[in-house]
């Protein structure tokens, strides 16, 4: 979520990579110029939930709400100019048989925004 703060006020920001977060309800992002992002969020996160909602670690107070991934990927095609309806989806193959998530490779044709979507994944790496 910080990541997301500093490509949103930093004009030195080459480019980011978020994972396990999406950008804050109500904060108003305003990037200074284009910043390539890699998006990288479980569906099954308790913490930074897909759907968005309040951000509450295990043990921790709360600590705000987000908007949802997908609301957060559609403000960052949005603010790159990128057209949605380009969009190719790719399953990544396994390499761990017995691992229970997936991994989806969102890309958008000319657009410097990729989205990993971990069908199953939680909060951890």
């Amino acid at each position: 979520i910080m990541t997301y703060r500093l490509a949103c006020e930093l004009d030195t920001i080459a480019g980011v990579a978020t994972v396990s977060g999406n950008l804050p309800d109500g904060y108003e992002c305003k990037p200074k110029r284009a910043v390539p992002m890699l998006i990288i969020n479980g569906t099954d996160d308790p913490w930074v939930q897909w759907g968005g909602g309040k951000v509450v670690p295990h043990g921790f107070s709360d600590r705000g709400e987000t908007l949802s991934t997908p609301d957060t990927v559609q403000f960052w095609l949005k603010y790159h100019r990128c057209d949605p309806s380009t969009e190719e989806i790719r399953e990544r193959p396994k390499r761990v048989m017995d691992d229970t998530t997936s991994v989806r490779v969102h890309r958008w044709k000319i657009c410097p925004v990729v989205q990993y979507e971990i069908s199953g994944g939680g909060h951890l790496w």
